[in-house]
């Protein structure tokens, strides 16, 4: 075993994710990274501290073969992980709406929800006390107001669990079958499926932090704008709730002023409906 943090970063390869494993690399202290990703890509990242390790293991977190494999091999060589980064995600719709339906619906929340579940139910038994789950949310996801008060009710009732969110997302699957959004689920607009799993993300990790008082559970918006070459939008909001003394604040959405602000961020309350500020317009896919 090592003394060294173990840190498992999902999704590594691409955006958001090489960025982040890219200032986690950097930080001066000895971290295990494990920085995944579908064809476990090498970045060539070299740690700044002398004890840091970086592997790139094969992850694929649709496929539950692939997360248990993962799980066995860091259960044998390091029998736990300290922080779990959640940030494998995108986006599959047009954004004129077209190709909004159950199908497009089900490939979104097949990897930006489900797949997050999964890791959560895996990973949770080996993370420690005072150990950190990092979930890459969006500030897209305020674009979900929940207009219909007995569903907003539901999901934000502080005795919804996993299993009554399981639920809601089947509901949200069902109705994506028509257009009609008096059933208060967002069908038009930015990417509504992405946006919904996105929400969904945020309704998790209070969850989370509800079922593992022990962990420190929270989500951020992810954004990369278009145009920001340096990819840091989002990664110092990473660094904050993977490693900083947030004072054990745990269950919250997490974001910078704007899209393309480089700060560390702050919780966001009562995040549905809230306007996004864009800087800069996003370039038509998601940065997770």
């Amino acid at each position: 075993m090592t003394n060294n943090k173990i840190v498992l970063l999902t999704g590594a390869s691409r955006g958001l994710g090489q960025a982040a494993a890219q200032i986690i690399a950097a930080r001066d202290e000895p971290i295990t990274l494990l920085a995944t990703s579908r064809k476990a890509e090498h970045l060539n990242l070299t740690g700044a501290h002398k004890d840091t390790v970086i592997e790139y293991p094969q992850l694929d977190i649709t496929d539950n073969d692939s997360i248990t494999c993962l799980y066995n091999d860091i259960v044998d060589k390091y029998g736990r992980v300290d922080v779990l980064i959640n940030n494998a995600g995108s986006t599959f719709e047009k954004i004129d709406n077209s190709t909004f339906g159950p199908e497009i619906v089900k490939k979104t929340f097949d990897l930006n929800y489900w797949g997050v579940v999964k890791m959560i139910e895996k990973f949770t038994p080996i993370i420690p006390d005072g150990g950190r789950i990092v979930n890459v949310s969006s500030a897209a996801s305020q674009q979900d107001d929940f207009p219909n008060e007995e569903l907003k009710a539901r999901l934000f009732d502080e005795k919804t669990n996993l299993v009554n969110l399981n639920a809601l997302v089947e509901e949200y699957m069902s109705a994506s079958k028509t257009s009609d959004e008096s059933d208060g689920w967002l069908k038009h607009g930015f990417y509504p499926a992405y946006s919904t799993s996105k929400a969904f993300i945020n309704l998790l990790t209070a969850s989370s932090a509800r079922n593992y008082p022990t962990i420190l559970s929270n989500a951020l918006a992810g954004d990369l704008p278009k145009g920001t070459k340096a990819k840091t939008p989002g990664t110092r909001v990473i660094l904050r709730l993977a490693f900083d003394d947030i004072d054990n604040v745990s269950g919250k959405f997490w974001a910078g002023k704007t899209t393309a602000d480089t700060g560390p961020g702050d919780v966001v309350e009562d995040w549905p409906g809230k306007e996004i500020v864009w800087d800069l317009l996003p370039d038509g896919a998601s940065s997770s």
